[in-house]
């Protein structure tokens, strides 16, 4: 059908659209139709039967749960595969801990830590693509682990991406799929901490970088957990969240309690000494000969996430001494106060682009499972996300429609997800549609695609530059190198004052004298055509002149012929214009 809204003839020009509820529905058991729908979605989701095993070699474990308990789970590390501390890292980060234990306290940075937070959603169809909700469940549990005493402060605000890669989604620790997502996906320096959610091969629940290694290694440094470690996961009994809190605690200088055994621990003098890690959560258990029992409600042990509730107050000390010396880089508080506004510009921004403006229509009906469904448009020629609407973010049964429709002309990308891969419409969610127009014509309009549909639209159309009555100044082409325009080694080996460059394999110019040391005869070296090269008769090798080129010394004629850089001419002993082939004595 034709679009059903003119294209306005004047508008102004907006690059950040926001869609706005039109007509607000009901919402979930709103009325008998949704009430009905529900109910079918129910009965439709119990009767499925959702396949929660874990495969391991040739065993078949049939959930998480069973997984975690079991033999091949404990002696595979697969709770927590961070990588172990050298003697010289632990060494060098206790001398940083004790410096930091030996400062006044009035002389430490009072500066409250604020971690700026990266989370990378990696997702495989509709499994593992965590809503902003579930995101937001993780953060809160991770501060208040970290926020009690300490004061760590997490923010994550809209800093998400999400990211549907089957090699980043099975990445496991050390291997070429974790280096591509890393580099890919990894935002920020060493102060910003970057998580990455996955399915980890050999159903790991994650692994984390120590802070000494961000220095030489930033692209690698984040942490790496489970996506259904999340609270309400489906990894029981570490579903709440706590794995997360476990990798962060590695990430801000912390080891194992189990790290040193019985005789060292984990380097901080109040935590009880461990022999091995505990799992479950057996109250009481005691390992080591040292007063008390095993610290099994530590974050850093391995029981169970609700066991664990608890750092101490010398790991608290120790994670503030590696936080100020590897990621805040000891950097004071910020001056108190702001800095100067500059004024607004005189001439206020041009309300059209130079490419000329478009109508943009863009029309969302959710069904009765709106928060499912996440939206977003991407202008592909600047690289500008237009609009972005998360799961979570819309309402049920609710019809949406963009505030602003005048955009410029370029190239867009327009992608609508669902998280249970059935679409918006034509089943038991209700009669949800999309429908996109753009410059007068109807792009596309439907709402059966699955777990996401991605469609481009426009073009990409250079902006031509402003017109100028000055013309631009003549520029000098850069000086030609011959070297350069020998193609491979051979042409240029032959060449004069040339080397041939192994790595780059490319033709540079190099010293003239560079080249007297493959002539292996006296006349070929007295004939070079460098002009520069000295035969030695003791030594039989044919060298650099020391002293090329002062020929207004020499008095006689025989003296001015022997050296290669002069000629005598009109009586006197003159250097040479340019370096010619003399010819051979007979």
């Amino acid at each position: 059908p034709p679009p059903t809204n003119p294209p306005p003839t004047n508008c102004r020009i907006s690059s950040n659209l926001k869609l706005h509820a039109t007509k607000v529905g009901n919402g979930i058991g709103g009325d008998t139709n949704v009430k009905n729908a529900l109910s079918n979605g129910r009965k439709k989701i119990k009767n499925e039967k959702i396949d929660h095993s874990v495969r391991f070699g040739d065993k078949v474990f049939k959930n998480f749960s069973e997984w975690a308990s079991s033999d091949e789970f404990k002696t595979t590390g697969a709770r927590c595969k961070t990588r172990e501390p050298t003697a010289k890292e632990i060494e060098e980060s206790n001398r940083i801990y004790k410096q930091w234990l030996d400062t006044p306290v009035d002389r430490r940075s009072t500066q409250r830590p604020s971690i700026q937070v990266w989370f990378h959603v990696i997702y495989s169809g509709s499994t593992g693509n965590l809503s902003n909700s579930q995101i937001q469940q993780s953060i809160n549990v991770l501060q208040n682990a970290f926020g009690q005493e300490y004061n760590f402060v997490f923010n994550v605000n809209d800093h998400v991406t999400r990211t549907s890669n089957g090699e980043y989604w099975t990445a496991g620790p050390d291997t070429s799929a974790e280096r591509r997502m890393k580099g890919a996906l990894r935002k920020g320096d060493c102060s910003t901490l970057n998580i990455y959610s996955n399915n980890p091969w050999r159903n790991l629940l994650g692994w984390a970088t120590l802070p000494r290694s961000c220095a030489n290694r930033r692209t690698d440094d984040g942490v790496v957990i489970l996506h259904s470690s999340r609270p309400g996961g489906t990894s029981s009994p570490y579903n709440e969240g706590v794995t997360l809190v476990h990798e962060v605690g590695h990430w801000l200088g912390l080891y194992h309690t189990f790290q040193g055994g019985c005789s060292d621990g984990d380097e901080v003098s109040d935590t009880p000494a461990e022999a091995s890690p505990a799992y479950g959560c057996p109250t009481g258990r005691n390992t080591c000969p040292s007063p008390g029992n095993d610290p099994i409600e530590n974050y850093m042990d391995y029981t169970n996430d609700n066991c664990k509730n608890q750092f101490t107050s010398g790991q608290k000390q120790r994670m503030a001494s590696q936080w100020n010396a590897y990621r805040s880089n000891g950097s004071p508080p910020p001056p108190t106060n702001p800095p100067p506004t500059r004024p607004p510009p005189t001439n206020p921004p041009p309300t059209t682009s130079p490419q000329g403006d478009a109508y943009l229509l863009i029309e969302l009906k959710t069904d009765f499972f709106g928060f499912e469904t996440g939206l977003t448009v991407r202008n592909e020629c600047t690289g500008e996300t237009l609009l972005s609407v998360m799961e979570g973010d819309l309402m049920s049964a609710t019809l949406y429609t963009n505030e602003d429709k005048c955009v410029q002309k370029s190239r867009y990308t327009f992608t609508i997800t669902d998280l249970e891969g059935d679409g918006i419409c034509c089943g038991f969610g209700g009669d949800g549609y999309y429908r996109v127009e753009y410059d007068g014509q109807l792009i596309k309009q439907g709402g059966s695609f699955g777990a996401i549909e991605s469609f481009s639209f426009g073009s990409c159309n250079p902006i031509p530059p402003p017109p100028t009555n000055n013309p631009p100044p003549p520029t000098n082409p850069p000086p030609s190198n011959s070297c350069l325009s020998k193609m491979g080694a051979r042409a240029c080996k032959s060449t004069d004052c040339c080397a041939w460059n192994r790595a780059s394999r490319q033709c540079n110019s190099a010293p003239c004298t560079k080249f007297c040391r493959r002539n292996f005869n006296s006349n070929s070296c007295l004939d070079d055509k460098n002009s520069c090269c000295a035969w030695n008769r003791f030594r039989g090798t044919c060298n650099p002149k020391r002293r090329c080129g002062n020929c207004a010394q020499k008095r006689r004629r025989n003296q001015c012929r022997k050296d290669g850089c002069c000629e005598w001419v009109g009586g006197r002993c003159n250097n040479k214009s340019k370096c010619t082939r003399r010819r051979k004595r007979v």
